[in-house]
């Protein structure tokens, strides 16, 4: 027996591209980001990469992805196209 797929959400975003989201970051955040979900780097791996702590790579993460939900949450949804309704 399989998994029953996720529940599909008919509300669209005009979620704007990678670059664009990561381009309203301040710069240490957006370094430690790529470096942590692109590059695939570890807390450690970034921390030696950038002369800071674990600690603090982490505190970087927590504010970029804090900032990154508000621009998501900012940004538009699409209404669903209604099928077979008049107008």
């Amino acid at each position: 027996m399989l998994p029953e797929p996720p529940a599909r959400n008919d509300e669209k975003r005009d979620v704007p591209p990678f670059n664009e989201l990561v381009a309203t970051l301040p710069e240490s955040q957006r370094e430690v980001l790529i470096m942590l979900k692109v590059n695939g780097l570890s807390i450690e791996e970034v921390a030696r990469a950038t002369a800071s702590t674990p600690g603090a790579v982490k505190q970087k993460a927590h504010r970029a992805y804090e900032r990154l939900r508000n621009v998501l949450k900012r940004t538009p949804t699409k209404q669903p196209e209604q099928k077979g309704v008049a107008q």
